[in-house]
């Protein structure tokens, strides 16, 4: 399931509760970092494995991804595999 926005992708994760979230840090209305830290925040939703995908590849942008909640930090481009491989060893360690 995708959405456009950070709003939705919140609203939409509190709905549906997935095991594992692929959040885009440059999203309209909410940024995927404050997603991310939304999600930790809420006990329904605090167990949620995030993925955040950024262009921005500084190491102080991946910091305060991770210090948000997020178990991984993907910078773009990707490759799709790499994705893939990742979301499937968080699912595995559920």
């Amino acid at each position: 399931m995708s959405v456009a926005d950070g709003t939705s992708a919140l609203a939409t994760a509190r709905e549906i509760v997935p095991d594992v979230a692929i959040i885009d840090v440059a999203m309209p209305g909410l940024d995927g970092v404050r997603v991310c830290a939304a999600l930790r925040d809420d006990a329904t939703t605090a167990d949620v494995q995030v993925i955040l995908l950024s262009a921005l590849a500084h190491t102080g942008d991946s910091q305060s991804g991770l210090d948000a909640g997020a178990v991984e930090y993907v910078t773009k481009p990707f490759s799709p595999r790499e994705l893939l491989d990742r979301v499937t060893s968080l699912l595995e360690r559920r």
